[in-house]
């Protein structure tokens, strides 16, 4: 009833509410989210994207469309003010004079600062200070911003030769026209060593201006061939899960030189038919991984998998797997990471090797440059490669190669696309197991299900379904490993697809016998309130400490560590209780366990590495040297009248009868030197200020704008 009261009443629709509402969202303050306050957003691991994008390389194909998204896209014009701030005078009034204002007309450097940073706000006039370069100009810059947005002064102009041909002195003159207009800067000289700079504030804006020039274009027609290559071509997860369970079954045996034997190499391959060949280096990228992260070891004269770290490996998210498998990658082919960003916005298009070389060869220089920088080791010039190969790339599964004609594309493979999915999502839950004990199991299973059949079946073959074979030998092999025999059971219930055979149950149950019902262990216990378990259990560094999880809240731990672990957890503001207990007799492979919890760590300080290749270049305020400042130190000498202004000077040769020697710069910002017989000075109908004056050697009578004029002094 009273909801039919409440309808009944129901007022009639007010067209005043949407004002109402706009009014009331106006009179919020600034500090009205206190009221209803939102935690900061934060990125779960499989939300994050693995790669680190590029260096001045455009993020996307769209530009900024409206002024909310630029207003994130750009800094503020607070901090353009004073990032401009950091750089010479002179450099900021370069800046401001090309996006079309007359920085001579304003009269302090803080409303300088505050007009240049309003300008480069503006779209359109940054991007028609792009567009009006020339053709050659734009790629140059282009060219510069490749390679970070600073560079030798020789390198850059081998790099143009190499890239778009020309001579030195031509593109002497392009520098010096970009550095006129601002867009570079260079540093002081050190024996005839500079280096070529532009002003960090303005690579946002000129990125985002030329995006077409910076982004390599894309290729793909239906005649274009493409090297033959495996059907089956599964994720580094698969192959490394099916790896680890063939060495874990049959254990590889080395030489003395420390190869693989030959026959155990042969079987290998042969298993792996599938996957790789003999003259693939697929293997040896699987094999150097799992040796260099301690996944399998050497042991008993050969190679053995190192349970205590593979069962870490599988408590790693597929981020941090992904992770440590690109600083691998890294070490073997600096900056991977970056070709990958840049193959995989090309989905499934096409890049041409030779845009792609040319860009890669520039973020090297570009790397190994800035280091240079930072070194002071200007003397020694790098010599720049033609060429850079991806052969490696290609002999290891990451990168797909086609021809058209005489020419080269890649793009990535479907290997190293499933890598940078980073996703938790699995595209099958269970395997089959039929009732002659026969286990097939698709290459979608999670991968830790994979390894887990492999404890107590015998892996037979490796292809789109893996076979596995129930035996008696594996299951004995399981109960080596640990496993129970209704967790055996369980498992196999659970995760097959038509359940468990009634047949194999009967005869796993027939070999395993009986077993205790019950175990008894000695242990250090700990237990965390509930208040600080999201602490406890977020902080990575307690993780090597703990031997167990038994639930939220309480874990057993290494007893031979547990006054280093009271003395951390003290310091991080607990406070612990000592208790003495016996340790449990599984500890002994804990230090084995934060191996790759190590290796994360530096993969992750890989990752922070390229992301500060992309902060600010602080470069100091007197470092820089512009040409124009340069001329003014030299003219300062020759100038007796540099103390007086341009007006009054012209008013002192008009009285003396004497000539002027005036350098000029005129509206195609051409720099002019002439000799002028000088008659009046005269206002034009703008309000504008000229000198009515003779050239001598043309004896033509011209008139010059008082604020155009550069130089001037009587001759």
């Amino acid at each position: 009833m009273a909801q039919e009261e409440t309808e009944t009443t129901k007022p009639h629709f007010d067209p005043n509410i949407k004002k109402r509402r706009r009014r009331r969202k106006r009179k919020r303050g600034k500090n009205s989210h206190k009221n209803n306050e939102r935690y900061p957003s934060v990125l779960l691991p499989h939300q994050r994207r693995i790669l680190t994008p590029p260096l001045n390389y455009p993020k996307s194909s769209t530009k900024p469309k409206n002024p909310h998204v630029r207003s994130k896209e750009f800094p503020s014009q607070n901090k353009i003010s004073k990032e401009l701030q950091k750089l010479p005078i002179d450099i900021v009034k370069n800046i401001y004079s090309a996006l079309g204002g007359q920085p001579s007309r304003i009269t302090t450097e803080d409303r300088l600062f505050q007009l240049c940073a309003k300008a480069l706000k503006q779209d359109s006039r940054v991007t028609t200070l792009v567009k009006d370069l020339h053709h050659r100009d734009r790629q140059a810059l282009s060219i510069l911003l490749h390679c970070g947005g600073m560079i030798h002064n020789s390198s850059i102009l081998e790099e143009l030769i190499i890239s778009l041909g020309g001579q030195s002195k031509d593109w002497e003159k392009t520098m010096l026209l970009l550095e006129r207009k601002g867009l570079i800067a260079k540093t002081n000289e050190q024996n005839g060593h500079f280096f070529y700079i532009v002003p960090s504030i303005l690579l946002p804006f000129l990125v985002h201006s030329l995006q077409d020039e910076l982004r390599l274009p894309l290729f793909s027609h239906e005649d274009l061939k493409e090297l033959e290559k495996r059907e089956f071509e599964p994720s580094f997860h698969f192959s490394i899960t099916t790896l680890l369970t063939y060495i874990d079954q049959h254990p590889l045996r080395l030489t003395q030189q420390a190869l693989i034997s030959k026959s155990d190499k042969d079987a290998l391959d042969s298993f792996f038919t599938q996957i790789w060949d003999s003259q693939s280096d697929i293997f040896n990228l699987h094999i150097e991984f799992l040796m260099q992260h301690g996944l399998v070891v050497y042991k008993d004269n050969g190679l053995r998998t190192n349970d205590p770290v593979i069962e870490e490996w599988y408590t790693l998210s597929p981020f941090e797997q992904g992770r440590l498998i690109l600083s691998k990658l890294e070490k073997d082919f600096p900056l991977i990471e970056w070709l990958f960003w840049v193959l995989e916005q090309a989905g499934d298009q096409w890049i041409a090797e030779q845009p792609l070389q040319a860009l890669y060869r520039r973020w090297r220089k570009g790397d190994e440059w800035r280091d240079a920088f930072h070194t002071e080791t200007w003397s020694s010039p790098l010599s720049i490669k033609e060429s850079t190969a991806f052969a490696p790339l290609i002999a290891q599964g990451l990168v797909d190669i086609g021809f058209w004609g005489s020419e080269k594309f890649y793009r990535l493979s479907s290997r190293t696309k499933a890598l940078l999915k980073n996703s938790n999502k699995e595209d099958f839950e269970e395997f089959y197991l039929t009732p002659s004990f026969d286990i097939a199991a698709p290459a979608g299973l999670s991968h830790e299900k994979l390894y887990q059949i492999g404890h107590f079946a015998d892996l037979i073959s490796c292809d789109r379904l893996n076979s596995y074979k129930i035996t008696e030998y594996s299951i004995e092999q399981a109960l080596k490993k640990g496993w129970r025999r209704d967790q055996i059971l369980s498992f196999l219930k659970k995760n097959s697809q038509i359940g468990l055979p009634e047949n194999v149950e009967d005869t796993i149950r027939g070999w395993i016998g009986t077993q205790g019902d019950m175990e008894v262990f000695e242990a250090t216990i700990l237990s965390i309130h509930k208040s600080q378990i999201k602490k406890f259990e977020s902080t990575r560094s307690y993780k090597p400490f703990i031997a167990h999880r038994f639930t939220p809240g309480l874990y057993a731990i290494d007893p031979s560590r547990k006054e280093d672990f009271i003395a951390l957890l003290a310091k991080d503001g607990f406070q612990t209780s000592s208790s003495i207990r016996e340790p449990l007799p599984t500890l002994e492979n804990i230090k084995s366990r934060s191996i790759l919890q190590e290796q994360l760590i530096e993969a992750n300080e890989a990752q922070k590495e390229l992301l500060e290749m992309q902060s600010t270049l602080e470069v100091d305020k007197n470092d820089f040297q512009s040409i124009e400042s340069k001329k003014k130190k030299r003219n300062k000498k020759k100038n007796p009248n540099r103390g007086k202004g341009t007006r009054q000077i012209c008013e002192d040769a008009i009285a003396l009868k004497q000539s002027l020697q005036v350098t000029y710069v005129t509206k195609n910002e051409e720099i002019i030197k002439v000799t002028l017989l000088p008659e009046r000075i005269a206002t034009t109908s703008t309000g504008s200020q000229v000198l009515v004056a003779t050239d001598q050697k043309t004896e033509k009578r011209l008139s010059y704008n008082l604020m155009q004029i550069k130089n001037i002094r009587l001759s």
